[in-house]
């Protein structure tokens, strides 16, 4: 039986858009005349859908629709009547969200595609593991245990073997360190990785979103009236002799914390180098578009004097640093270029980073450590 077929069309389809933070999902729709465009925000912060151009840095609305501010959750419909091109944005964060609606004067026929011919190839997946609550990445220590190391953002770790599956007691549960959760939340345990020499050295290391506590290594002075959100901390934790698929909760050092402005944008990946040193991506400090309290004109992350919205190197192994806690491998682009303290010659690249994940293009497999890699887009995965 097929999984789908064609169907003819039966008057105006309406075709739905949700406006995610910070972008229109899909960005540009093609529609027919007569055809309803459905715009919802599904994202955390009020956006608008406002119909007109964005040149020269510059709003300009053309009158045809304005939704006005949409709360999360809310939607806004319009019916369009005449075949055209209906460039878009959204009013507050027009220099990144924009969109466009096509307009075809004969309505689309089939809109459904014809059923793909079935091939000889078999993909079959299988469930590894179950019951997370946000699972975000895995790290496998190189001791030849075969074992996994799956972390959720929840704050939870968890040993996975090919035998065993997942181990009923955790191998880190930093629960207890995390700030609060609202609904939506972008922070938490953002990242995991084991040293590279794990066999000899059994440690394991973790980024993670923590309330306030104390002044930071890396200190974000905010206006007066305003409050950093958190701070984001990278901590290493040995595992325990006696329980080798546990880490000693005792065992923790705090290796580096640093000021967080706002709660989104606050990267977290972590991954050894093959030289052995730590990459860290930091994402620009929050909000949209690197503005807001916080952040500094232009922005964190075009700044070399903010440590926001960058890729760090560090050596885990090494106490040279302005806190003693790790190395500054002096291969790196920036070492010395930044006189407003010692500890911000750890950049190894510059770039804007909205958060998330960083992709493995070749960075730790074979770019020279002294290379410069540099980002230009303004938002990144969240």
């Amino acid at each position: 039986m097929s999984c789908c077929r064609r169907r003819p069309v039966a008057g105006p389809l309406p075709s739905n858009v949700d406006i995610i933070d910070f972008g229109f999902s899909p960005q540009n729709v093609t529609i027919a005349v007569g055809d309803t465009v459905t715009w919802t925000n599904t994202g955390s912060f009020t956006h608008t859908t406002t119909s007109g151009t964005t040149t020269g840095g510059t709003r300009h609305p053309d009158g045809l629709w304005d939704s006005g501010s949409l709360l999360p959750g809310k939607s806004f419909s319009h019916v369009f009547a005449q075949a055209g091109t209906f460039p878009y944005y959204c009013t507050p964060h027009f220099t990144s969200m924009t969109g466009t609606v096509t307009v075809n004067t004969t309505p689309i026929a089939d809109p459904i595609q014809a059923h793909i011919a079935k091939g000889d190839i078999t993909i079959e997946l299988q469930p590894i593991v179950d019951g997370l609550a946000a699972p975000l990445g895995i790290a496998v220590p190189d001791d030849g245990s075969k074992r996994m190391f799956v972390y959720d953002q929840a704050g939870l770790a968890w040993v996975v073997t090919a035998e065993a599956g997942k181990l009923p007691t955790p191998l880190l549960d930093a629960r207890s360190r995390l700030v609060t959760f609202g609904n939506y939340d972008e922070r938490g345990l953002l990242g995991l990785a084991t040293h590279p020499d794990f066999a000899h050295h059994p440690l394991v290391y973790t980024y993670t979103s923590e309330p306030i506590a104390g002044t930071a290594d890396f200190v974000n002075v905010m206006p007066v009236g305003a409050m950093n959100n958190c701070q984001s901390v990278l901590a290493e934790w040995r595992i325990d002799p006696a329980h080798p698929n546990q880490v000693d909760p005792a065992s923790r050092r705090e290796i580096l914390r640093i000021d967080k402005p706002q709660s989104n944008h606050n990267g977290g990946t972590l991954r050894f180098g093959p030289e052995g040193f730590l990459y860290i991506s930091l994402g620009d400090g929050g909000k949209a578009n690197d503005v807001a309290d916080g952040h500094v004109p232009g922005g964190n992350a075009q700044n070399l004097q903010r440590i926001w919205g960058k890729l760090l190197r560090i050596d885990v192994d090494g106490r040279d640093s302005a806190n003693g806690r790790y190395g500054i491998p002096q291969d790196n682009p920036f070492v010395g270029q930044n006189k407003a303290g010692d500890t911000h010659t750890l950049y190894f690249t510059a770039g804007i980073a909205g958060g998330g994940t960083v992709e493995d293009h070749g960075l730790f497999g074979g770019i020279a450590p002294s290379a410069s890699v540099t980002a230009n887009t303004t938002e990144g995965a969240q």
